[in-house]
């Protein structure tokens, strides 16, 4: 049960940020081509004003600053007419010299992500649709991830009167109310490189592929009586390719890992877990696969706060 294939690391394709600007890493992580000849264009179809692509550009820029500063500000504390107080207007930056408030609102509402026609049926977010189909085209083309990958469900908190075209409730999410994604990260960079917008919930009941799994309950069966931190591989075929579950006995609970490759072993890197207390406290350490799991599950997440921090 060896991992198919080397262990490989994240890098971008023909390109060596370590070499290169930061101004040239942001142009290859966005389709600056699509941006041009699509977004640019059409934008300007909806301002009174030519917007050219270096004003584009520090609109853009000044979204992903917004993004990376943090502390729960809002859009107007970045245009604060007030100085800088600790106490009473804490935001660390003011981008009045950079562009008025006014024209970054005008921008923002005169948005527009496609040249292509308007469907014939109803599609709201049918313009979004081909901006994450270039984004993910150009991501694919540029940046290369890493062995490990961190696919997840996340909200984006988007229901803006000028730019959403609707939303969604979702009240298991701590953000309930926005547009929810399948993404998928690179475990090592942190670089999200794919998304796709969930489209709505499929008939699991009518899914051919649920026959072929191996129900939970029997697994937890197989655990009865294993002390803390026992593994157990469970085989299984699925469309004619072998698989194989990963089961291991927590305290309260079996945990389970589907996969296709890896080694149920341990070394001095894996978590090590305490249970118990007394004399009767023990430990054992995570199994490597367990605890990649718990190294990397929060790529997502992580990625997906910094959109969170400020939005359209």
């Amino acid at each position: 049960m060896e991992l198919h294939g080397l262990k490989k690391t994240p890098n971008f394709k023909e390109f060596d940020p370590s070499r290169s600007v930061l101004f040239s890493i942001f142009l290859k992580r966005f389709p600056w081509k699509w941006l041009r000849l699509v977004l640019l264009v059409q934008t300007n179809k909806n301002l009174d004003q030519e917007l050219h692509w270096g004003e584009l550009l520090r609109y853009l820029r000044l979204w992903f600053l917004m993004s990376s500063v943090g502390g729960g500000y809002k859009k107007k504390d970045f245009w604060s007419t007030l100085p800088f107080d600790e106490g009473t207007n804490p935001c660390p930056c003011n981008f009045r010299k950079y562009m008025l408030l006014k024209s970054f609102d005008a921008i923002t509402a005169a948005l527009s992500f496609a040249d292509a026609n308007k469907p014939t049926y109803r599609n709201k977010f049918w313009e979004d649709r081909q901006l994450i189909a270039e984004w993910n085209k150009n991501m694919a083309e540029a940046f290369s991830p890493s062995w490990i990958l961190c696919i997840d469900e996340s909200m984006s908190i988007w229901h803006s009167r000028w730019t959403c075209p609707g939303w969604v409730f979702c009240p298991c999410k701590p953000h309930p109310c926005g547009n929810e994604y399948h993404s998928a990260c690179c475990g090592m960079s942190g670089l999200m490189f794919a998304v796709e917008m969930v489209k709505g919930k499929t008939n699991l009941a009518d899914s051919d592929w649920l026959l072929a799994l191996i129900p939970g309950n029997a697994i937890d069966d197989r655990f009865v009586g294993k002390s803390p931190g026992e593994c157990e591989a469970i085989t299984g075929t699925l469309n004619a390719s072998p698989y194989f579950i990963w089961g291991m006995k927590e305290p309260d609970y079996v945990m389970k890992i589907m996969a296709t490759g890896g080694v149920l072993e341990e070394d001095g890197t894996c978590r090590e877990i305490f249970h118990g207390s007394g004399d009767a406290r023990t430990s054992f350490r995570y199994k490597k696969p367990f605890d990649w799991h718990f190294r990397y599950r929060h790529a997502v997440d992580n990625t997906t706060i910094y959109a969170m921090l400020c939005r359209l």
